[in-house]
């Protein structure tokens, strides 16, 4: 208790120095480092959605698919530039790879859509896979069955 007095008389004149004191003081002290917190926060990762337009065609079927990428950081740097890998499941791949700036937190944004149209010549059922790789390695993927029957 005769501790806690003391602490309480001490804090007191404390701040009553300080408040009297001729030196300048901050216009704001500082708070929390917002800037290194960001920084040790994990990078939200956007989620892959695959939309095949139409999903159920005659053939030969000229299909679109889009794959958007919602939500997530802009800057998600292992979707950032990535090489784009379409494998249709009918014994075919496309691949694209762009060339970007190098990299930069918090400036680099990645591509948030991608758009291609893929004919199916045979009836099928096809299981379309969209993967974003850096350096070869797989780093999402997202697949849409794509059902292709006989045409007349």
């Amino acid at each position: 208790m005769i501790l806690q007095r003391r602490w309480q008389r001490t804090a007191a004149v404390l701040v009553l120095l300080l408040l009297t004191s001729s030196a300048a003081l901050p216009a704001a002290l500082p708070g929390p480092l917002t800037v290194e917190g960001a920084q040790n926060e994990k990078p939200r990762r956007p989620k892959l959605t695959l939309r095949s337009n139409p999903a159920f065609a005659f053939s030969p079927a000229l299909v679109t698919l889009t794959v958007e990428l919602k939500g997530g950081d802009d800057d998600f740097e292992p979707f950032y530039c990535a090489a784009v890998e379409w494998d249709w499941d009918d014994g075919t791949r496309s691949e694209k790879r762009d060339d970007c700036p190098p990299y930069e937190p918090g400036t680099s944004e990645i591509r948030r859509r991608y758009a291609i149209q893929h004919r199916f010549n045979i009836p099928g059922v096809y299981n379309v896979r969209f993967r974003l790789k850096q350096r070869g390695e797989v780093v999402a993927s997202v697949t849409r069955r794509v059902t292709v029957r006989r045409g007349r």
